[in-house]
């Protein structure tokens, strides 16, 4: 049987133990985790309300017709790094700053 020294089972389960507090149930994370949630909802209704235009741009020839809609945006939202998510986001969603003429 291989199993860990009592002490790097003792260190293994502080680390936990601390992750869990810091990182993972941490306020902060739990905040910012919410807004990531909110930008990948938001992406996915507006693909839904522009279909055609998802179609478009963003309709990957890996996903099949019969799969639909759904599949092909969730496909390409899973694909997304957090930094273009929120670049198109931005892009999609938000106003663009006036020009002074």
């Amino acid at each position: 049987m291989i199993r860990m020294s009592d002490p790097v089972l003792q260190a293994l389960y502080a680390l936990r133990d601390f992750l869990y507090e810091r990182v993972y149930e941490s306020a902060g994370i739990k905040t910012e985790f919410e807004k990531a949630q909110a930008i990948v909802e938001e992406l996915w209704r507006y693909f839904h309300d522009h279909a055609d235009e998802f179609r478009a741009r963003w309709w990957s020839k890996a996903t099949r017709e019969e799969e639909g809609l759904d599949r092909a945006i969730g496909d390409f939202l899973c694909g997304m790094t957090d930094r273009y998510a929120m670049r198109l986001y931005q892009e999609l969603r938000l106003p663009k700053p006036w020009t002074v003429y």
